[in-house]
């Protein structure tokens, strides 16, 4: 593999694959767990390993194509999106980073509301212990499922 069209394009764009749907980062995830099986593969399975792992890179930016499409112009996300994108990055020397409420507020602004996992959550730095149903600030955080921890995003003036 010559290179690995999404991680080149989620670095050529400065965005974080955590911040892609739950879909697409599973997708991702799957990827780099066959990318490191390249590693321990006998050489007589490495062309076909390769082969899966080109088709797979290319359902992932098919998927991104098709999710993000209409901020895509060139290979790079247009210039409207990364300003969109851009204006959080300068609230954020104004806003309390670390606090639960600005992180919610910002998946919230990137339309991440629904299917959650608590792990991506942590990972964003979230640090309010997470129970069925939660309060950040004008949030509820909802969780949805009993085997998995999965959560949505509600505004607590829209929850009747």
């Amino acid at each position: 593999m010559e290179q690995i069209e999404h991680r080149a394009f989620l670095k050529k764009n400065k965005t974080d694959k955590k911040l892609l749907l739950t879909a697409i980062q599973d997708k991702i995830k799957i990827f780099d767990k066959m990318y490191d099986l390249l590693e321990r593969i006998t050489p007589c399975g490495k062309g076909s390993l390769i082969g899966q792992l080109e088709k797979y890179d290319e359902e992932i930016m098919k998927d991104i194509y098709n999710v993000y499409g209409d901020a895509i112009s060139n290979n790079e996300l247009s210039e409207d999106f990364k300003a969109k994108n851009e204006k959080p990055k300068k609230v954020v020397a104004k806003a309390k980073v670390n606090s639960d409420e600005f992180i919610i507020d910002q998946l919230v602004e990137l339309g991440q509301t629904e299917d959650i996992g608590r792990s991506t959550l942590m990972d964003l730095g979230l640090k309010t212990p997470l129970e069925w149903n939660t309060i950040i600030g004008k949030y509820l955080i909802k969780r949805i499922s009993v085997f998995k921890y999965r959560y949505n995003i509600l505004i607590r003036g829209e929850v009747a």
